[in-house]
């Protein structure tokens, strides 16, 4: 979790906290959020491997995307003891482990964005598809696997500047009482100047891919609202479409001509669903992360002690996204439901997995 404190008088270790019980708050907030984040990540995750309903191309980002929420949820309880240390001196946990903690909120919180950023372009590409059966390239397996690597990679590489250089070092930050990037040490301009590009560039790539779906979508449904519907003839007791000859597959089966219109209309209005899920995931991770950017750049002196609690709102976006996924996601939302209640039987779809799971299950009792 970066932040932007500017160094104190020299010397000075003063708290920003007005008192202890400030400090216990905030660590509640983050054991609150670890807790609901370990359970809807961990449900999110098992999701695919659980189920064959989840195996899809977007579903890869948003995996890979409930994996670094995940990470960063299992490490909160490091924050938490730092947060309730007392002093650098008095300090719960080992210096080299309050450095780790720091180092992985900046890696998780740039997979977020990367996978985020992916979804979004994928999103796109797929909206901007005429022929819906063809693939694109870029994302057959081999670019899903080099595209997954590239959103880890990147921040792994731009985390490591910190350690490898003199740009700034992770550490017990003593007026936060937190374990974060310390912006007071040497070259942490640099490292904070990287940081405002790349996240720039990622919601620069974003919003433009988010604009273009809709677009995209709103021409599609004028497009589909212009449709004339087509006649229906009786011939007998033959309902047919005109333009068919008799004798041509499907006659005699009203079915099978309204069936691929209505085919379309599910599978479009799927998409709709899929979108909307993740304009949803990109919404809240901007109202999350957002307050924090500001406030890390505005705020100053002993009014920065509000930057722990807009931490804490940054963090929240871990948790949300599961909730997102139960609730609307038409891939995630029941077999995540199943996952929660431990009612793995009534999981759709179930892979091979679950199946020798559950019969070994049987077995046993």
């Amino acid at each position: 979790m970066p932040n932007v404190t500017p160094a104190d008088d020299e010397g000075s270790v003063a708290s920003v906290y007005d008192s202890y019980g400030e400090k216990q708050l905030l660590a509640a907030l983050y054991g609150l959020i670890s807790f609901a984040g370990v359970i809807g990540n961990s449900a999110v995750v098992l999701a695919p491997i659980l189920s064959r309903k989840p195996r899809t191309t977007t579903n890869v980002f948003v995996i890979n995307l409930a994996v670094a929420d995940l990470l960063t949820c299992l490490s909160l309880p490091i924050m938490i003891l730092a947060v309730l240390g007392e002093s650098k001196e008095k300090l719960l946990i080992p210096p080299p482990l309050c450095a780790v903690q720091g180092f992985l909120f900046v890696v998780c919180i740039g997979c977020s964005v990367n996978s985020i950023a992916s979804i979004a372009i994928y999103r796109a590409l797929i909206t901007r598809r005429t022929n819906q059966s063809r693939r694109i390239w870029l994302f057959n397996r081999r670019g899903l696997a080099a595209t997954v690597a590239m959103n880890w990679l990147v921040p792994v590489a731009f985390s490591i500047l910190p350690i490898s250089s003199l740009a700034g070092s992770y550490e017990y930050n003593t007026n936060l009482n937190t374990c974060s990037f310390n912006p007071t040490a040497q070259g942490s301009g640099t490292f904070s100047k990287i940081t405002v590009t790349l996240f720039a560039l990622q919601l620069v790539v974003v919003f433009a891919s988010s604009a273009f779906i809709v677009f995209s979508v709103r021409k599609h449904i004028e497009r589909v609202n212009v449709i004339p519907q087509q006649p229906i003839a009786f011939a007998g007791a033959v309902m047919r479409l005109p333009g068919r000859q008799p004798g041509t597959h499907g006659e005699g089966h009203p079915s099978a001509h309204q069936h691929p219109r209505n085919r379309h209309r599910r599978t479009f209005r799927r998409s709709l669903d899929v979108t909307f899920t993740l304009f949803l995931v990109v919404f809240c991770f901007m109202v999350c992360c957002t307050p924090y950017l500001v406030a890390a750049v505005a705020l100053k002196g002993n009014a920065q002690k509000h930057l722990p609690f807009l931490a804490a709102l940054l963090i929240t976006n871990s948790c949300i996204n599961p909730v997102i996924y139960t609730a609307r996601h038409p891939d995630f939302k029941e077999v995540c439901r199943c996952i929660m209640l431990c009612r793995l039987s009534e999981i759709p779809r179930k892979s091979s997995f679950l199946r020798n799971l559950l019969r070994f299950r049987e077995r046993r009792s």
